[in-house]
């Protein structure tokens, strides 16, 4: 089975439009090439470089994945052979990606247009790419809680590369989550915007660190962010997850 996907950014300007193509080839391994280009980037003014972008952010890999990525694949592939209803408004579409799945002789392809779901299920897979490529590092998310001075600890791993979550509790072994409920706990933590003060934790609360030095304070991005219930919704999930099973 091969399985390409294109994706290209619509009525958005430089420095954000750009464009990519993913190749999978899906047999007993799974072998992938992918490129990714950032459109009209040369004719940016000199200020919107001082921002951080760079006309040198261009990027392509080939190479294998990891097995538990089949799934994945397959679902997206299964898009491509379903009959799809176009969006009607494309010409104010932000987004288009186009699948193509070849298996034997068959040949299917399909466009979507702003289609976010699909959107993520191609970026995990990018995602993983990254990480296989050792462009980017697996995410670790700390959480604290400090309850009458002790302090327990809390460790997210996303590993994209190995499609895995794990859950790190104190000094307990590792043990590993369900894909779909990891996902829903990074898409929860990330609901913030975390414009806010980085603390030291000191006082009983529920704080999360993104790179175990700079600390938020869970109960001030409740209160900042006006976000009612994120504390108490934070402190269940991951709770919850903790438990091994």
């Amino acid at each position: 089975m091969i399985l390409e996907i294109s994706f290209q950014t619509l009525n958005l300007p430089a420095p954000f439009a750009h464009e990519y193509h993913l190749k999978i080839k899906l047999e007993n391994e799974i072998f992938a090439s992918f490129n990714i280009t950032y459109l009209d980037r040369e004719d940016l003014d000199d200020d919107i470089y001082e921002e951080g972008f760079s006309d040198q952010t261009d990027f392509s890999w080939e190479g294998g994945l990891h097995k538990n990525w089949k799934g994945s694949i397959s679902k997206i592939a299964h898009l491509a052979q379903k009959k799809s209803r176009v969006n009607k408004d494309i010409e104010h579409a932000q987004t288009e990606i186009v699948i193509s799945y070849q298996e034997d002789e068959k040949v299917d392809k399909k466009h979507f247009f702003d289609n976010d779901e699909l959107a993520q299920q191609v970026q995990e897979i990018i995602q993983a790419i990254y990480e296989s490529a050792n462009k980017e590092l697996p995410l670790k998310i700390k959480f604290l809680q400090i309850i009458n001075g002790k302090r327990n600890f809390t460790e997210i791993v996303t590993s994209f590369a190995k499609r895995e979550f794990e859950i790190i509790r104190g000094n307990q072994k590792p043990h590993t989550i369900l894909w779909k409920k990891g996902i829903e706990l990074m898409s929860f933590i990330y609901q913030p915007s975390y414009e806010l003060d980085v603390i030291k934790p000191k006082k009983d609360g529920n704080y999360l660190s993104f790179d175990h030095e700079n600390w938020f304070s869970v109960s001030s991005i409740e209160k900042e962010e006006g976000i009612i219930g994120y504390e108490q919704q934070l402190v269940f999930l991951i709770s919850e997850l903790s438990k091994k099973i």
